[in-house]
């Protein structure tokens, strides 16, 4: 009876850490919305993948920004969890604080336009 109650917490928080990072994306998705943005998920056999991108431990999902006229703006790594994204940064050997800018809990922005890192950011 304890073991199966140990495993049903486990199982509830694992929900609760997916449900967050969906959460987030969410909410960053509807500020570009806003701002007039279309925001899609990248497919596997987009040209743009790399296959560096599967040896990437907690990457969950790869999204482009576009703006009215459908040219790519951004690109957003959405990662497993926050220590997900951490770890990938450790593994290139990044500090996390040189790029704090672009990074939003789990997600990780590839921009160069700082209103698309404000929107990002929610600012």
């Amino acid at each position: 009876m304890k073991l199966k109650r140990v495993i049903t917490i486990f199982i509830f928080v694992g929900l609760f850490l997916t449900l967050v990072g969906c959460n987030e994306m969410g909410s960053v998705t509807k500020r570009f919305e806003k701002e007039g943005y279309t925001v899609e998920i990248m497919d596997k056999d987009h040209s743009l993948y790399e296959e560096d991108y599967d040896d990437m431990d907690g990457l969950k999902n790869i999204y482009f920004v576009l703006d009215e006229d459908d040219q790519m703006v951004a690109m957003i790594f959405e990662f497993s969890s926050e220590k997900a994204l951490k770890d990938a940064l450790d593994n290139d050997n990044v500090d996390i604080e040189d790029y704090k800018e672009f990074i939003n809990k789990n997600l990780f922005v590839s921009a160069s336009d700082q209103d698309i890192i404000d929107i990002f950011q929610g600012k």
